[in-house]
């Protein structure tokens, strides 16, 4: 955070209006749905998962597959819901803290794989609001919440509760004069650190031992609201927070040494139900309600403050910020009026990531490929996800793609089974005519290269134009070598094959033809240490050439690819095996396909 330290000594504010592209979707929708009441967190394969207030005195929780959202109700007692915190253990199992109001009680549930455990840790009846939690390394809940003082004085303390495994403890840290406001977050040692809003002035507190050591943050008027507490990686605290006088978003860092502290939305009356995570270079993302306007992200890039809106609406009353593993943010927040309530996800497209459309014409099969590489929220798992990508469009969305090293299909979902990059081919099938298919794409503009294994390839043109055939190269060891050049070697052939859905045949690709973009097409290779370069030569439009089927290519003596995927066949090769349901009552079980061909 050096950078930051020098920017803000230095006396300037930097700010920059961003148009950066959100994704957004709609999970819940009713009537007080998400109303000051939505958690976010993202687990080890960077899915979203919500814990929020689901309208009728529910507490509702949702998770995203890689394909659609799930939800649930976690506990439909008394008034449950308000205030909820989420947090998920190693095992990504889901953690909530929240408020039973109609008793003013601390609650708390866990899936632990199977159900769902629900307990009451305080039942003072004097809980007002804002728990927050987080898991220790154990899987051990940590909750930091306020309540009233007693019965008989109405004052507000912020309190901590934790469980060691066997039996739930409660201690008071600091008993405001005035109204309270309190972020959790566990230090590298597993210990509390919070920031409070203590009647008007941000403070920041630590356990060591048995003791709290509480310092003054910002006493420089009337603020300390909606804040939120995320700690990098040496430790050092960094705080979102609303300043009431002003009506603008703040924040406050310490180096190590001191406190720093700063405006970052000067725009009036914003700053609201702040969220604040850190990316992995330990720089601040913050999203936040601008009243009368919604959603706002701000985020420090080391030089400069940048301010995006992420959706504009009258009424939003709860935001949650999470950062995914490779840098991207995602944000849950309440959206609408509170009779029209709604919970909704937006993640933020990294630079050059785009929607981009492509029309099937015929119901049939198609191979096909993607303009580039995924992005966004279909790429977040570490690879591209195509029934992520996909399956808004198919349906049902079954994406087969050929495995030379087991001569047969392999299907998705699982999603792991195809994992998409740039230059992949793959087939789809559609039951009517014109269907629309999109994804959020990178566009690349490089030479994209694809391992070949021996036997038939399912590749892909990676660009959004047209390619010339006579560019694409073949590399074995340190010899790179034109398709002709290749063939004369005995590494490939150089026929190439790509599909016409209309027909139902293969159309034969000369070496001075074009492949257009969103083609798949097949390319056989006689070695496994090969690579495909794919080059981004642009070629003239050629006359259409008729395909042919496979009878009629092996009549002219042309060694053709595989056909496409027959289901009948196919579901001769699809294993279904009953698991365990990660996220659901005991009473459900889900089923696994696994769809590699041939099955063992």
């Amino acid at each position: 955070m050096g950078l930051l330290s020098a920017f803000v000594l230095l006396g300037v504010v930097g700010v920059v209006l961003g148009e950066a592209k959100w994704e957004v979707e709609t999970v819940d929708s009713g009537p007080y749905v998400g109303l000051d009441s939505v958690s976010l967190a993202i687990d080890s394969v960077n899915r979203p998962h919500i814990a929020y207030y689901g309208g009728s005195s529910l507490l509702k929780y949702a998770h995203f597959d890689g394909n659609s959202w799930h939800i649930e109700t976690v506990d439909a007692t008394g008034a449950s819901g308000w205030f909820c915190s989420l947090a998920l253990d190693r095992w990504n199992r889901p953690h909530i803290a929240y408020r039973d109001i109609n008793m003013g009680n601390l609650k708390y549930a866990w899936y632990d794989g199977n159900k769902w455990h629900i307990e009451t840790v305080d039942a003072s009846g004097l809980v007002i609001s804002f728990p927050s939690l987080d898991i220790d390394k154990a899987g051990y809940p940590h909750i930091a919440y306020v309540a009233h003082t007693s019965y008989e004085v109405r004052g507000e303390i912020v309190k901590y509760a934790w469980y060691d495994g066997t039996n739930w403890y409660i201690e008071t840290v600091i008993a405001p004069s005035g109204t309270a406001y309190v972020s959790l977050d566990l230090d590298s040692a597993g210990l509390p650190c919070m920031a409070i809003g203590n009647s008007g002035v941000l403070q920041y507190a630590c356990r060591r031992g048995t003791d709290w050591y509480i310092e003054t943050v910002d006493a420089s008027g009337y603020l300390g609201q909606w804040n939120s507490l995320a700690l990098d990686s040496n430790d050092h605290p960094h705080i979102s927070y609303f300043d009431w006088d002003n009506g603008h978003l703040k924040y406050a860092w310490h180096d190590g040494t001191q406190w720093y502290t700063e405006t970052v939305d000067f725009d009036s009356n914003v700053g609201g139900f702040t969220s604040i995570a850190l990316n992995g270079d330990g720089c601040p993302y913050i999203s936040y309600v601008a009243w009368g306007k919604g959603v706002k992200f701000a985020f420090y890039d080391g030089l400069s403050w940048t301010i995006e809106e992420v959706d504009w609406n009258d009424f939003s009353y709860a935001t949650s910020i999470a950062v995914d593993s490779i840098g991207s943010p995602h944000i849950a927040y309440h959206f609408g009026p509170w009779d029209s309530s709604a919970v909704r996800h937006a993640s933020r497209l990294e630079n050059g990531c785009s929607q981009l459309l492509n029309e099937l014409p015929s119901a049939g099969w198609h191979m096909i490929t993607l303009p580039g590489k995924l992005c966004g929220t279909c790429a977040a798992g570490g690879f591209g996800d195509l029934v992520c990508a996909l399956g808004d469009d198919l349906s049902p969305c079954y994406i087969f793609r050929y495995d030379p090293t087991v001569s047969g299909y392999v299907m998705a979902p699982p999603a792991e089974n195809i994992q998409y990059h740039a230059g992949t081919g793959f087939w789809v099938r559609t039951y009517e005519d014109n269907v629309a298919i999109d994804a959020d794409i990178q566009v690349t503009t490089e030479a994209v290269e694809v391992p070949l294994g021996k036997g038939w390839n399912q590749v892909g043109n990676p660009f959004t134009s047209a390619i010339a055939a006579s560019a694409l190269k073949v590399r074995c060891g340190d010899t790179e070598l034109s398709l002709m050049d290749a063939q004369v070697q005995g590494w490939v052939s150089a026929y190439l094959f790509t599909y016409d859905p209309a027909s139902g045949g293969y159309q034969l690709v000369s070496l001075d033809g074009c492949i257009p973009p969103w083609t798949g097409f097949w390319f056989r290779s006689y070695r496994s240490d090969c690579t495909l370069v794919i080059n981004p030569a642009e070629c003239p439009p050629t006359p259409p050439v008729s395909a042919m089927s496979i009878e009629e290519l092996r009549a002219r003596g042309v060694a053709v690819p595989p056909p496409s995927p027959a289901l009948p066949e196919l579901a001769e090769q699809i294993r279904v095996v009953a698991v365990p349901n990660p996220v659901r009552d005991v009473n459900t079980t889900t089923f696994r396909v696994l769809g590699i061909c041939p099955c063992e």
